[in-house]
């Protein structure tokens, strides 16, 4: 019975831990600027630096980043999309 109940309970995490989603989110984007909140417990800044970079080649141009903001709950980070060279 006591393994039933600890089965049941590890389950239930795994689960919980499952819709967590990918560690960040987009908070605002035009074709000249993107902006993410991530969470760094779940997310790495170069892992969201990629995504940006990915958004930014869309138009041909690099994900420069601008702003920085470190929050409780997560940080935000704001990338410019500029013509290399």
């Amino acid at each position: 019975m006591e393994k039933r109940w600890l089965l049941i309970t590890a389950s239930l995490f795994v689960l919980a831990g499952c819709g967590r989603g990918p560690g960040y989110q987009v908070q605002f984007q035009s074709q000249s600027s993107i902006t993410y909140w991530y969470d760094p417990a779940r997310q790495s800044i170069v892992t969201v630096q990629r995504h940006a970079q990915a958004y930014c080649g869309q138009y041909g141009q690099d994900a420069v980043p601008q702003a920085f903001f470190d929050g409780y709950s997560g940080n935000d980070v704001s990338f410019i999309c500029k013509t290399p060279g």
